[in-house]
């Protein structure tokens, strides 16, 4: 969660959850499980396949996203029976990613935009972009070309790896934008993948569910946006606060403040109770 991580404790976690699911018959075959953002501080490939190889039987095509917080960068890592088959740097940085209160500020890199990795294929035919954190916002705000938030990072690193600050960075931001709308439009993304980082307690999600991730599924035409997240306080009811939406219209794109949260609800839902306590749903 963007501090220090206990990674004996998150690696358990990934266990039981793993566990979890694999004793669930009813929910496979499973496309994709999503975990938060910065929920491991270092990629490991040995834990990832262990979660893939629990699930095989029924979902031999599982893919594993996993949101990692490495070093000031902000990655999601995804995994298949392959090995790693995605991988993703935040690419639309907020206030706290620049400002160095709570980590060095981060480096847009231009080879990010369009970096195909941020792509991956599910078993049901779909293709989901990997989105750290904001980049689900990042992606409504494509579609609609706005670029404007790209203007926080202080430092960009182009594709020939030279370092540019002040007036030097925004034609390299504009070029990486248009890029990253490009392959946008070229894959034409169905499914949208976030590994979000916090929330404090329920009702602090309404901004992102209306104008992050309902507008994400406007974005995709109606596809699907599903998002994880770490909660300080996880809600009561299971299908609050399910940071899940499908089917928005594209008109909620221009809506503005006027945008509904149109969440999706989960098919099923559980509480896990372990070495962490958590909200497992199936949508």
């Amino acid at each position: 969660m963007k501090d220090a991580t206990d990674m004996v404790a998150r690696l358990a976690v990934l266990d039981e959850v793993a566990d979890a699911l694999a004793a669930r018959h009813d929910w496979h075959p499973i496309d994709a499980v999503v975990f938060p953002g910065g929920f491991l501080s270092a990629p490991d490939d040995a834990a990832a396949m262990s979660f893939i190889r629990k699930l095989k039987k029924h979902s031999p095509n599982v893919h594993l996203v996993l949101g990692v917080d490495n070093n000031g960068e902000q990655l999601a890592l995804a995994f298949n029976r392959k090995g790693r088959a995605g991988l993703a740097r935040k690419i639309f940085p907020v206030g706290e990613d620049v400002d160095g209160k709570i980590m060095p500020p981060i480096v847009l890199h231009e080879k990010d935009f369009a970096d195909e990795k941020r792509i991956i294929h599910l078993a049901n035919g779909s293709k989901a972009l990997l989105c750290v954190c904001y980049d689900m916002f990042g992606l409504g705000d494509t579609m609609r070309g706005k670029a404007d938030k790209l203007s926080k990072a202080p430092v960009v690193e182009d594709a020939d790896g030279m370092m540019h600050d002040a007036l030097s960075k925004k034609s390299i931001l504009k070029r990486a934008f248009n890029a990253h709308r490009a392959m946008i439009q070229r894959e034409k993304p169905d499914v949208a993948l976030a590994t979000i980082h916090r929330f404090e307690k329920p009702g602090q999600d309404i901004f992102w569910q209306r104008h992050g991730i309902a507008t994400a599924s406007a974005a995709m035409k109606g596809g699907k946006a599903v998002a994880a997240a770490h909660i300080g306080k996880l809600p009561e009811n299971l299908q609050s606060m399910t940071l899940a939406a499908n089917d928005v219209p594209t008109a909620h794109l221009e809506q503005g403040m006027k945008r509904k949260m149109r969440k999706m609800l989960p098919r099923r839902a559980f509480v896990m109770r372990g070495t962490g306590r958590g909200i497992l749903r199936l949508f």
